[in-house]
This record gives C-alpha cells, structure tokens and sequence, in this order.
C-alpha cells in the first residue's frame, strides 16, 4: 500500500501572523507536525506551503530523505477562502507527478494542530485500514453540550435566546456530541480525488477519539498560549491524564 503523509502551511493567516514560524516551546510550530510525518512514516511526506521560511524549514528537515518533498503552494490554492480538500488534491497530484507513484491512502496532519503522537496517527490509520471507510477524521468529545450553550440573536424579538433543539429542556436528555479537532485526516485516496466531495464527512467517514487534552487548533493568542501549556504538560512529558 503506497501512503502520503501531507503536512499544509498557508501563509498570511489574519489570526495569527507567521504562526507556522512561531516558536513554540522552543522549536517552530511547523517542526512538529513534520517530524511527526517522519517519526510515524518515514518517507512519502510532502510539506505543501506558499511560506517562503517553512519550506526552507522544511527542506532542512527532510533533506537527503527518500521519496519526500517541499513543494510550492500556487495562488489559488493559497487564498483566504481556498478549501483545504483543494489544497491537499493539488499536493497529492503533485506528489504523484514528482514520485511517479499512485497513492492509495492519504494522512494529513494539521499544521495548527501538534497535539497528537504517532500512536494517535496510527490508531487512526488503523481504524481506516480495517474498515475501509472513506475518511477517519479525529474528534474530542465535547467540553460544553452545544444543545446547552449556544445563542442566536433573534431579529423578530430584538433580543438572545437559546438555538431551538429538538430534545428537552433537560442537559441529561441531549446526546453525545463530539468536535473536530482538525488533527489527523486519513483519506482514500480514490475518495478524496472526486472533486465533488467537498468535506471529510460527505462521505462513508468514522471519527477516531483523541484524548481531551488534544482539542486546540492555534487561529489566535490564546489558542497559541493554551496549546504551548498543553504541550509542555502531555507531549514534551509524556504525562496522561
């Protein structure tokens, strides 16, 4: 089974500036998600960025590795409201293109998001690999019930209230529910090359649980300040919870 582990870093992004760059815990954010691409595979890794300093970065990090690549990342992969599914469609068929190589499954590690290991990654394959679905996208469960917590304004009455659910009044009434943390994507490779998928769930797709600890995709300060704590905390001591 040939495998791609994609690791994608836009540029320009208005929450934080140059977080890609951004030193955390004493190493750039990107230098995370690449060398866990190459802790768990090792080779086939492409890192897809219109930054300048990542893919020096980047090349530094893979350099003399087999069957791994920095590529550019084109204008119009690179706009503020550019789908990532079009980003990593382009990184693949480059990838391919470069290595003369079809791929059968697809591993995107979220840039904005170190807070995974490589046991996280390869349960998540795992699950993917044993039942063949579509898309395994990682999800925590959720810290607030968003049946509970969410407010609209409603323009008729000029006033805030509760979104209107289908379930009673009740917390202990509400389901489950479970938020993207954007960390680990494994795609069919077939699957994600049919441009008319637009999303990780509009296909036969299973979400794979991460621990709590996992939730933070950094857009911000705060998201930034709250992943360095978490870092220090479960990875860099390799403290559970």
């Amino acid at each position: 089974m040939n495998v791609l582990t994609t690791v994608l870093a836009r540029a320009g992004s208005r929450g934080l500036a140059n977080k890609h760059t951004r030193v955390l815990c004493n190493r750039p954010l990107i230098e995370y998600s690449i060398d866990q691409a190459k802790e768990w595979a090792g080779q086939h890794i492409v890192v897809c960025s219109d930054d300048l300093e990542v893919q020096l970065l980047a090349g530094r990090k893979l350099d003399s590795m087999m069957r791994c690549a920095v590529i550019g990342r084109p204008e119009y992969v690179s706009r503020d409201d550019t789908p990532k599914m079009a980003t990593l469609r382009y990184a693949v068929k480059e990838m391919e293109r470069i290595q003369c190589v079809e791929y059968d499954c697809i591993i995107d590690l979220d840039a904005c998001n170190p807070l995974r290991t490589k046991e996280h990654i390869q349960g998540a394959f795992d699950l993917w690999r044993e039942h063949n679905f579509a898309c395994v996208y990682s999800v925590v469960e959720s810290r607030r019930s968003p049946y509970w917590n969410i407010v609209e304004f409603d323009e008729g009455t000029e006033s805030y209230r509760r979104v209107k659910i289908k379930y009673g009044l009740s917390r202990q009434e509400f389901p489950q529910t479970w938020d993207q943390n954007n960390s680990i994507f494994v795609y069919r490779a077939s699957w994600l090359k049919d441009e008319s998928k637009k999303t990780a769930l509009d296909g036969f797709s299973m979400p794979f649980i991460m621990p709590p600890w996992s939730f933070v995709d950094i857009d911000d300060e705060v998201g930034f300040h709250v992943c360095e704590a978490l870092m220090k905390r479960y990875i860099l001591k390799k403290e559970e919870p």
